[in-house]
């Protein structure tokens, strides 16, 4: 059996690395090879571990120099690709970024419609302003209707 890593166990456990590792040290076990079947028999009893989990996350083996290398854990992993998950996969999330455009051009346009129509408001109310400017200008008052000239009311 190859030595398991310190942190896989830990994480395929839930248990806390750094305490782990203390009780190891206490109890006279060497960790920088990785547990040994002794020292992962001590952590299953100094944890009160009972069972090993139904699907542990899997802890990388060591080798000389460290964990595998990760090139050969994509090797590994291209090995157990499933191509029909796969294009199932991708068509739901084409289907699913269709739905989203077609939701996001609709709010777009939406939002689109209602600032176009606030800026038209906003410009009439800017001409009507200088409209009456103007005419304030010219001696015009707002408000009060003036006869023409020879109307009659001289």
């Amino acid at each position: 059996m190859q030595p398991t890593s310190l942190h896989g166990f830990c994480k395929t456990h839930s248990l806390p690395k750094s305490t782990a590792h203390q009780r190891l040290r206490e109890a006279g076990f060497d960790t920088s090879n990785g547990l040994d079947e002794n020292a992962i028999a001590f952590l299953y009893r100094e944890f009160k571990l009972k069972t090993q989990p139904s699907s542990p996350e899997p802890a990388y083996p060591l080798r000389a120099g460290g964990l595998v290398p990760r090139g050969e854990r994509r090797r590994l992993a291209r090995q157990t690709f499933d191509a029909e998950a796969y294009q199932a996969d991708k068509s739901a999330l084409e289907a699913d970024a269709h739905h989203t455009a077609v939701h996001l051009n609709g709010a777009v346009m939406a939002y689109a419609k209602a600032r176009f129509a606030s800026v038209l408001a906003d410009i009439d109310l800017a001409a009507d302003s200088m409209r009456a400017n103007a005419l304030g200008a010219m001696g015009f008052e707002m408000g009060k209707s003036e006869a023409a000239p020879g109307s009659g009311s001289e």
